[in-house]
């Protein structure tokens, strides 16, 4: 996987985490969800930014080198 594919990667985990980002507790009840989806979601999110993270570490790709990176990790601190 090259570079630009995984910040493609990185991106596309963003969207998935702010389209669930809001549904955890009782929040899902109001929403087309399962309990089920929002639960695997949040548990590959997880590991998904865990291999995503250690991959962009074994590249020496930082926020500080990469702007679209940069730009990626701003926006999730919201």
């Amino acid at each position: 996987m090259d570079n630009s594919m995984l910040i493609r990667w990185y991106s596309k985990i963003f969207d998935s985490y702010l389209l669930v980002k809001d549904l955890k507790g009782f929040g899902y009840f109001e929403s087309d969800y399962s309990h089920g989806y929002v639960q695997a979601t949040f548990r590959f999110n997880k590991l998904a930014l865990e291999v995503i993270r250690f991959q962009l570490d074994l590249r020496g790709l930082t926020r500080r080198n990469t702007r679209e990176i940069s730009i990626i990790e701003e926006a999730m601190k919201f």
